[in-house]
């Protein structure tokens, strides 16, 4: 899947999702971001989605309300390496006491967190 397949689903009332498992797809940010704007996702499995990065969190974040179950697996580094990072341009993970916020969430599967 990419940003032009993503764009199918770009309106909920036509074919609205609950389930996304992506492997091996060339989504970028601003095509997860979109999916998760406009779908109230329950399961998401992201595997080897190698151009999502950490700037997808916070969508993932604001999109989480009804997230049952999450899998982030390998070569999709969507979470942050750290998070205790002294930069300038960071999300403080630390001080606002967590970094993935999904209250409903059930299952968490993080595979190859170690890089």
């Amino acid at each position: 899947m990419d940003d032009g397949f993503a764009n199918l689903f770009s309106s909920c009332q036509s074919m609205p999702l609950k389930r996304l498992k992506l492997r091996n797809a060339r989504l970028s940010n601003e095509g997860l971001k979109q999916l998760l704007r406009t779908h109230r996702l329950t399961e998401l499995e992201l595997h080897r989605c190698r151009q999502l990065t950490e700037d997808c969190l916070e969508a993932l974040n604001a999109a989480s309300e009804q997230l049952l179950s999450l899998t982030i697996g390998e070569h999709s580094s969507v979470l942050p390496r750290s998070v205790h990072i002294t930069s300038t341009n960071f999300v403080p993970y630390e001080s606002r006491g967590y970094v993935l916020k999904a209250p409903r969430l059930r299952r968490l599967c993080v595979r190859s967190l170690v890089r």
